[in-house]
C-alpha cells in the first residue's frame, strides 16, 4: 500500500501558491507579526524544556 499525499501540498511553491488568507488589517500587521513571533518562541522554548 502506497503513501498518499495531498496534491496541493505537493505542488506548493512550485506551480501553486498557498490558499491561506490572513485577515489582519494592514495597520495591525506589525503587531500581529510580533505576537506571532512571541507565540512561536514560547512554544519552541516549552518543547525544548520537555
Amino acid at each position: 500500500m502506497g503513501q498518499k499525499i495531498n496534491p496541493l501540498g505537493f505542488r506548493l511553491g512550485t506551480t501553486q501558491n498557498h490558499d491561506s488568507v490572513w485577515f489582519a488589517q494592514p495597520k495591525n500587521y506589525s503587531a500581529n507579526i510580533q505576537e506571532d513571533k512571541k507565540i512561536r518562541d514560547f512554544i519552541k522554548n516549552y518543547i525544548q524544556k520537555i
